[in-house]
């Protein structure tokens, strides 16, 4: 039997001693199935929420539970149906990438909090909102409701989505969470402003981008903005989940804290000059 040092070892120290203790008192390194049974067969996002169900957690909330069998190891596969930009967390001396990525559907969906290098993983293999994913070896703890990722955590994409508007003759006033495409063809420095009835700053900047014919503003603020520190000159750039407003007469994008900003120059290859 594992003792706890070594389990919090093979997560990277991405679980609890308790959590730890769980595992080493005998909690099997198991997937759930649909059916709600430990087992080495994958599942997807409605058998794991059918599986907390199951333990007799609500579907809001997940209450803890004194069973030893709250914290599985399991194979995930689904589709990503949101990711945020990537951000940091820990204290000033230890800072390190956090991302949240949600899986499955609007009414059936569970949050996937990545750390380290794994966080990173997403951006720099340009995953998207729409992919069809296989998850290995991540923590589901039914008492938080959401999975976490592990030092053998392991991500790979078994179908892309390929999603986004390539043509901005396509966008309207009003649209919302929406993915445009783009090449940066103009972009300007992060500003720090006030926030509205509150204490504090928010960043704020501004990009445009072309469809290769036509070209239209972007405006970003919270983690979209800060997200821009990765952005260069021609480099292509996928927002999602952003909307359309129209702004002196003329159509922008605008992103915020819920939208992302993928920089992968890969995205070119969708943009098409047109006559």
């Amino acid at each position: 039997m594992p003792s706890e040092d070594e389990i919090v070892d093979n997560f990277s120290g991405m679980i609890t001693r308790k959590q730890a203790q769980i595992l080493a008192e005998g909690l099997e390194y198991s997937s759930v199935a649909q059916h709600g049974m430990p087992t080495k067969e994958v599942t997807n996002v409605k058998g794991l929420l059918e599986f907390a169900a199951m333990k007799g957690s609500p579907a809001k909330g997940f209450v803890l539970s004194a069973s030893k069998q709250d914290i599985y190891v399991v194979n995930l596969e689904d589709r990503i149906y949101r990711i945020f930009n990537l951000m940091e967390y820990g204290h000033q001396l230890r800072k390190l990438p956090r991302r949240t990525v949600v899986l499955g559907a609007e009414n059936s969906a569970i949050r996937l909090n990545l750390f380290g290098k794994t966080a990173e993983f997403i951006d720099i293999n340009g995953f998207e909102a729409g992919d069809l994913i296989l998850i290995k070896n991540v923590l589901f703890d039914i008492a938080s409701g959401e999975l976490r990722s592990t030092g053998k955590t392991v991500i790979s994409r078994l179908s892309p989505s390929y999603s986004g508007i390539t043509d901005y003759s396509m966008l309207k006033d009003g649209m919302k969470n929406i993915s445009v495409i783009g090449k940066v063809i103009e972009i300007d420095p992060i500003k720090y402003v006030s926030r509205l009835n509150s204490e504090g700053q928010i960043a704020v900047a501004r990009c445009k981008i072309s469809d290769l014919v036509n070209t239209i503003a972007v405006s970003l603020w919270e983690s979209s903005a800060i997200a821009t520190t990765k952005l260069n000159l021609n480099d292509f750039v996928k927002l999602e989940f952003c909307s359309v407003r129209l702004r002196n007469d003329s159509l922008e994008i605008y992103c915020n804290n819920l939208s992302r900003v993928l920089v992968n120059n890969v995205l070119s290859t969708r943009l098409k000059k047109r006559a």
